[in-house]
């Protein structure tokens, strides 16, 4: 069983700027460590607020002006974290192209290599090179992630991290790591989840079904998460295994 959760204002580019872009061009030895921050901050605002048309319309034309803005900012702020992660975060939307995940991914690594402290670009790899079916690596980065923050301890994360031992062929070993993480974290219902998840798959679902207690008899539980939960049981105990 597989689960696999899978992760912007137009403003124009003064004229004044675009003059000053074209004069750096003048002499380059002289001017090889010249920035434009506000060049590329406009660029990615214009970048985004594509993005955002495309998710909405599913525009083509907007993809390609979003991804071209994007890589004209990086063009003359090359070591912005952030502008590598929202290369990356484009990408990721191609995912019937093995070069575009691939793409992707690079896009990630350069973020944290640039910012190893971008959260956002953090989980956004561990998301891609699960994409790009490097399931080991999925595996050490999130693990990486919780045990840098527990905050990062979420159902987004839970669920990925299942997904890449189910896909590495590695139960055992997810199902070991995420008992001990039960005990380290009882209060975190996806750890829960996610253990009973990789225990159904290994044909336990009586303590399948267990892990899932923990979430229903606990305290400060959504009933939503609860009823979630027995729900699943109930699936899981008619199907046998």
């Amino acid at each position: 069983m597989r689960y696999i959760f899978l992760i912007v204002l137009f403003l124009s580019i003064s004229l004044s700027q675009i003059q000053a872009a074209e004069l750096s061009q003048g002499n380059e030895a002289e001017n090889e460590n010249i920035r434009y921050p506000a060049l590329a901050y406009n660029l990615l605002q214009q970048a985004e607020h594509d993005y955002l048309i495309w998710k909405e319309t599913k525009d083509p034309e907007r993809f390609q002006r979003a991804l071209f803005n994007v890589e004209s900012a990086l063009a003359v702020e090359p070591e912005k974290s952030e502008l590598w992660f929202f290369k990356g975060v484009l990408l990721s939307e191609l995912k019937a192209s093995p070069e575009g995940m691939q793409l992707a991914l690079t896009a990630f690594l350069q973020t944290v290599s640039l910012n190893p402290e971008h959260g956002r670009g953090q989980v956004m790899l561990a998301q891609s090179l699960f994409n790009n079916g490097l399931y080991l690596e999925t595996i050490d980065q999130i693990k990486f992630l919780f045990a840098k923050d527990r905050n990062l301890i979420t159902p987004q994360l839970t669920s990925l991290l299942a997904s890449s031992y189910i896909a590495a062929g590695r139960t055992e070993d997810g199902s070991q790591y995420l008992l001990e993480e039960s005990f380290l974290h009882p209060e975190s219902t996806s750890i829960h989840v996610a253990l009973a998840v990789l225990l159904r798959d290994k044909g336990q679902t009586t303590e399948a079904i267990s892990s899932l207690q923990q979430i229903i008899n606990g305290e400060n539980v959504p009933i939503e998460l609860k009823n979630y939960a027995v729900t699943l049981g109930e699936k899981w105990q008619k199907e046998g295994k």
